[in-house]
């Protein structure tokens, strides 16, 4: 709730009053507040005079991947190197296909397009703003730099682990759900394979993660498609314990290989089931002229901002440009 929200952060700076710190808003729905009171009652308390930085996106691109988007399911998955793989397919699943659109626009507004109603409530003096394309593999590096340097702070560290976190495609289709909160965890044990030994690791499948950086990434081992966009994790201590055994490390290269084929393929197929393209979410506008002066007039308000001070952004946003010209 909103309140808790606040006694959070407020803690946060005053234990941390002697070093730089920033709050992160990452969602807006009214659910995770409490009410709209709540939640812009929480924004309008935010420090009015501190520099906000603001990600934004083509706003039709906002509304097709919204209704593509699956949450993470949050829950705790353990492997052994005798579990079958079809157990992971209720967590890589998509929470729904459709090449339907339903007219409702507050909910985008309430959740994504708030762009103006928020610097309203924070009142920030500074807004610098970071389009989608900032954050793709090939520029985000250099837009961490930017910010790095616009605002005084330390640039990400550019060790090769670094990198991978920042350049990973985070939301890898429907694997995201797997790992959206902990790591797919394989414990490899002698007793599975049939060897009188009581001895075991544990090996971490994720998305690349800032707090496995004591662990080994051993993805480079295997043949997987997504070696960019996931990895395999295991302490040291454990991977030379592994390299010890050769009949288990055998066996536990084996299951992670055939696993890293599995939730690849896995991925493609629900993947290929993505049918709503951008071309269908305008084609939809050009055909609804009251959805589409409905979402026109939240966007006139909530983009009146950055029109005004970052015009280039706006001037590449390609679908919403060709959405105005409907």
């Amino acid at each position: 709730m909103a309140k808790d929200r606040y006694i959070y952060h407020y803690k946060n700076l005053v234990d941390n009053a002697d070093k730089t710190n920033a709050i992160a808003i990452l969602d807006y729905g009214l659910s995770k507040y409490g009410s709209r009171l709540d939640r812009d009652k929480f924004f309008a308390l935010l420090p009015r005079d501190v520099p906000l930085i603001m990600q934004v996106r083509d706003p039709i691109s906002v509304i097709k991947h919204g209704f593509h988007k699956s949450g993470g399911v949050g829950t705790r998955v353990t492997l052994g190197l005798n579990s079958d793989f079809n157990t992971l397919s209720p967590y890589i699943s998509w929470d729904g296909y459709t090449r339907e659109l339903v007219p409702v626009y507050d909910s985008f507004k309430i959740q994504s397009f708030i762009y103006h109603s928020l610097l309203k409530s924070i009142a920030s003096p500074c807004v610098y703003y970071v389009d989608f394309d900032d954050i793709a593999k090939e520029n985000v590096l250099k837009t961490m730099e930017n910010i790095a340097n616009a605002f005084s702070l330390y640039a990400p560290t550019k060790t090769e682990h670094y990198k991978k976190i920042f350049c990973a495609k985070m939301f890898r289709g429907a694997l995201h759900n797997l790992w959206h909160t902990y790591p797919l965890t394989l414990i490899a044990r002698a007793r599975d394979i049939g060897l009188d030994s009581d001895l075991e690791v544990q090996l971490y499948i994720s998305k690349p993660a800032a707090h496995f950086g004591g662990c080994l990434d051993i993805i480079s081992l295997f043949a997987c498609e997504f070696s960019d966009d996931i990895c395999v994790y295991i302490t040291e201590d454990s991977f030379g314990i592994l390299k010890s055994n050769e009949v288990l490390y055998k066996a536990t290269f084996d299951y992670v290989e055939r696993l890293l084929s599995f939730l690849c393929d896995k991925s493609k197929e629900y993947d290929s089931q993505i049918t709503l393209t951008i071309q269908d979410v305008l084609e939809y506008f050009r055909g609804n002229k009251g959805a589409r002066e409905n979402l026109k007039e939240i966007l006139d308000y909530e983009l009146a901002h950055i029109k005004k001070h970052r015009e280039d952004i706006v001037n590449n946003w390609q679908y919403y440009l060709e959405f105005d010209r409907i």
